[in-house]
């Protein structure tokens, strides 16, 4: 188990919940600003991935400000006093460009497209896949590390007003501790009072009467505490899948499971064995409908994900938008039958299939007629059958067709800055030549970003007519959003062009 961070009287102002919150319970978000504040008078060093931050004396201590990478993953913040203290804290996706949903929607349609390619190739090993509800996934372990948060705080909610159940039963209480009379008390009395001691002038030593307890044993109840079982089960998987980082966040996340089967209300609960039903309180007491959604939707990939020894980078935000933008150019082109083959986008390694797409490593696909979509394209000056006379070059996403060349760059984190990004494509344009006619092949160049800025109508650089006068602009696909009658439009028209 994970040593917990006790004693470290260090906080981090979450501007968005508007409140200092301890170290090991704040929620870090990427290439973020955070303010710090440190209780206490005496010399001390705060330091972050081994790196010193600065601080300035205050009233009460110490303060300062930190600003996290751009990328997700865990971080070491070490507080050195009189002896040293360690904090890991994990980073997450960046909720003003791409939230936590559209950042889930991406992992699923990558690993869906995935699956389709793959099965449409049919290569003679198949992936690993899960098809059972309770086998380990990055797609699963990445909705329990970046909603487990939640999940936490629907907890403490329930636990503050947890559900109970009013049982009667009929006991034999002393009649000084009889509250209530009833009928059926009276006829009791009448027919069994001489056993204890009744007469015409003395009431009985001891009446059955009613007797209402309350308690937490309920059918709600019994399903958290069989939950949390599953939950503690999958963690334990996720523990010793042999990834460190995974490792210290699923024994993070094992300590509160812990935390949680030890709370009051749940003692004396046994977990629910059988078929799950959506009672009414589930379906309508918000607390309990919350936790129950949060668990059905836990089991919601088990058809669309590979195993965990699939080698997808999950780490860095951008980079999965990159890979998620291609694997959506794929998709289109697929759905046109432009495609000749898959093969590009798997490695066989360890006697398995993987996707074969990370940052600086070309992967390409075949298309019909001789043309080529390919992700980390490499292009310098000894390269065929386009070469650089510049730089070396690495656009994200090419396509090829005909001897000319279609550019698409994935922006992650680009609003009003368009411009400045859509000057680089010049780069692109300029200065990559055909080795064959030595003269230049990109025809078009786009950014595709996540979302849109507000624009002149002379400036909307994703409108189709800017597009077609200056042959480059910005394509906006959204993860959860409709892209695909848009992508065929475009695809479409290019081509047509050729």
């Amino acid at each position: 188990m994970v040593q917990r961070n006790t004693g470290v009287n260090l906080s981090i102002y979450d501007s968005f919940e508007r409140a200092w919150i301890p170290i090991d319970e704040i929620y870090l978000q990427e290439a973020t600003s955070y303010k710090w504040s440190y209780q206490g008078k005496e010399p001390f060093q705060l330091l972050l991935q081994g790196i010193p931050l600065a601080m300035t004396k205050c009233e009460n201590g110490w303060e300062g400000n930190f600003q996290t990478p751009f990328q997700t993953g865990t971080v070491t913040f070490e507080v050195i006093s009189d002896e040293k203290q360690k904090v890991v804290q994990y980073i997450y996706p960046d909720q003003r460009k791409m939230t936590t949903e559209h950042y889930e929607q991406m992992l699923k349609d990558i690993l869906k497209e995935g699956s389709v390619c793959f099965q449409l190739e049919g290569l003679d090993k198949d992936v690993k896949a899960s098809g059972r509800i309770n086998t380990p996934s990055y797609l699963q372990w990445q909705y329990i590390k970046n909603n487990i948060f939640h999940l936490r705080t629907i907890f403490r909610l329930i636990k503050e007003k947890p559900l109970r159940l009013l049982q009667r039963e009929e006991r034999l209480l002393k009649r000084e501790h009889v509250k209530s009379v009833s009928q059926r008390t009276i006829t009791w009395t009448e027919r069994n009072g001489e056993r204890y001691g009744w007469t015409p002038k003395k009431m009985p030593n001891q009446i059955l009467s009613n007797v209402t307890n309350e308690t937490y044993n309920r059918y709600e109840n019994e399903v958290i505490v069989a939950q949390l079982y599953e939950l503690r089960k999958l963690l334990i998987e996720y523990k010793n899948a042999g990834y460190p980082e995974i490792q210290q966040e699923a024994e993070r996340f094992l300590d509160w499971i812990t935390a949680w089967k030890n709370s009051s209300f749940l003692q004396g609960v046994k977990p629910f064995r059988g078929t799950l039903v959506t009672s009414q309180s589930f379906r309508k007491h918000p607390f309990y409908k919350a936790w129950f959604k949060w668990f059905v939707e836990l089991y919601n990939f088990q058809d669309v994900t590979f195993d965990m020894k699939q080698k997808l980078s999950l780490k860095e935000t951008y980079e999965i938008y990159e890979i998620w933008v291609y694997l959506q150019l794929v998709k289109t082109m697929r759905e046109l039958n432009f495609i000749e083959n898959y093969k590009g986008l798997f490695v066989y390694e360890e006697e398995r299939f993987f996707l074969a797409l990370a940052k600086h490593r070309e992967s390409k696909i075949k298309l019909k007629n001789g043309g080529f979509l390919t992700f980390q394209r490499v292009i310098q000056n000894n390269s065929n059958p386009f070469y650089s006379f510049t730089q070396r070059m690495i656009p994200d996403i090419t396509l090829e067709y005909s001897d000319q060349m279609f550019i698409f760059d994935p922006k992650y984190r680009v609003d009003q800055n368009i411009p400045h990004a859509l000057a680089e494509m010049h780069k692109y344009r300029d200065g990559i030549i055909s080795r064959s006619t030595n003269e230049k092949v990109v025809k078009e160049a786009f950014i595709v970003t996540p979302t849109q800025g507000e624009f002149s109508e002379e400036k909307n650089f994703y409108s189709s007519a800017y597009h077609k006068k200056y042959k480059m602009g910005a394509i906006k696909m959204t993860p959860g959003q409709e892209v695909a009658e848009r992508l065929k439009t475009i695809i479409k028209r290019l081509l047509g062009e050729i």
